[in-house]
């Protein structure tokens, strides 16, 4: 008997991740492969990597075209303080109104800005790139803003 892969929106996987956790400084996800990182920044977590499983072999993400994005992934807790380069690779999806130095975001809005660079469209001026990184290479100010 051949087992059907399960799979996960975005949103509800990020949901149950979060209620693994009293308190979570960052979630984080590196998306630069077919294969997703996502990392989860909290005090609880037992080591640097300490990973996560879940019962679904892949995530789904709804970027507007008409099938979902299908990805492979997997979930890292760690102990190492928040805070990553944002950029085409990467995008920290929450990040509480606690760390300091850095600016809050919601997952509303992390979320929206995944979803834009995963569509092909720069989450600062809406417009489509084929290529996210040589964007923010002529448009520094783009770039700028998709730093936390």
């Amino acid at each position: 008997m051949i087992e059907e892969n399960k799979s996960i929106g975005v949103e509800e996987l990020i949901s149950e991740v979060k209620d693994e956790f009293d308190h979570i400084a960052e979630i984080y996800v590196w998306h630069a492969l077919s294969e997703f990182q996502i990392e989860v920044h909290t005090g609880e977590a037992e080591s640097l990597e300490q990973y996560i499983e879940m019962p679904y072999d892949r995530l789904e993400i709804d970027i507007g075209k008409s099938d979902p994005l299908s990805v492979e992934y997997y979930i890292i807790a760690t102990c190492d303080g928040p805070g990553h380069p944002q950029g085409a690779e990467g995008t920290t999806i929450f990040m509480s109104k606690d760390v300091w130095g850095s600016e809050p975001r919601e997952l509303a809005e992390g979320l929206t800005r995944l979803k834009q660079k995963l569509a092909g469209n720069c989450p600062t001026c809406g417009k489509a790139v084929e290529d996210l990184n040589s964007h923010y290479r002529e448009y520094r100010d783009c770039q700028e803003d998709d730093r936390l």
